[in-house]
């Protein structure tokens, strides 16, 4: 009797290939890269009603104080804490093209709050006029 010996087949080793998963990272990378700076962390605040509004947007020209529902200040849209506020608003009012401040508090804020502000930024030096931000009643 003669036994034969079966060859062994080898099959060869699985790969993985990474081209497709590298190329949806590197995608995402992209998209996340993109959109990143189009996002704002701008404060939510509801403005108070008026019934007669300026039809001047001086916002552009001026510095603008924000003051949200938390309390949390922000100037020209970059978040501030209130020790820094002073030295803050100095800077801006140094490339604002007017020296008036425009405060933007939400509706449910206090008005001694809002007064507090007013009283801080009157302190810097250059600060004409602070004026109150309010939407047009409709």
């Amino acid at each position: 009797m003669m036994y034969r010996r079966r060859r062994r087949v080898e099959f060869p080793a699985p790969e993985i290939t990474l081209t497709a998963l590298i190329d949806t990272a590197f995608t995402l990378l992209i998209i996340f890269m993109v959109t990143t700076p189009i996002m704002k962390s701008t404060l939510k605040v509801s403005l108070p009603d008026t019934k007669h509004a300026s039809g001047q947007n001086l916002a552009t020209q001026s510095v603008l104080v924000t003051i949200d529902q938390q309390r949390r200040l922000a100037v020209n849209e970059a978040p501030v804490r209130e020790a820094n506020l002073v030295a803050t608003v100095t800077r801006a009012l140094a490339q604002a093209k007017e020296p008036l401040v425009i405060i933007q508090a939400d509706k449910s804020v206090v008005y001694q709050d809002v007064i507090h502000i007013v009283d801080l930024i009157n302190a810097v030096p250059g600060v004409k006029h602070v004026a109150l931000a309010a939407k047009r009643a409709v």
